[in-house]
């Protein structure tokens, strides 16, 4: 249903609601950031730009958070240390590993 939306977006950009709670969002999550992780790694950023869009089609306080460490992960730190203080404005949410990148991030920059 993810890679379907996803060229639906691409093709027609028309978007369908994949998920409308918390719960049943979480089935999602995993299929979306795998997508968003092969088109970063293959440095297709338009596709990439567009599949990003799949994140407002689901409801997860951890999106923002989660993206920030697929941006950290290929070096994309100025990407990622926006997202995690996304997070925390957003939804207050941060863990110990995004906190620890971005004091590396952060660090990287004096």
């Amino acid at each position: 249903m993810v890679y379907k939306t996803f060229i639906s977006i691409i093709k027609e950009n028309k978007y369908i609601q994949l998920a409308d709670d918390k719960e049943n969002s979480k089935k999602f999550i995993k299929p979306i950031f795998n997508l968003l992780e092969v088109l970063l790694r293959a440095n297709c950023f338009n596709q990439f730009k567009k599949a990003v869009q799949l994140l407002n089609l689901i409801d997860d306080d951890s999106i923002f958070m989660l993206l920030g460490k697929l941006y950290y992960k290929y070096g994309y730190f100025s990407f990622a240390y926006k997202e995690f203080m996304r997070s925390i404005k957003t939804h207050e949410m941060i863990d110990a590993d995004a906190l620890r990148m971005m004091q590396t991030i952060l660090l990287s920059q004096k």
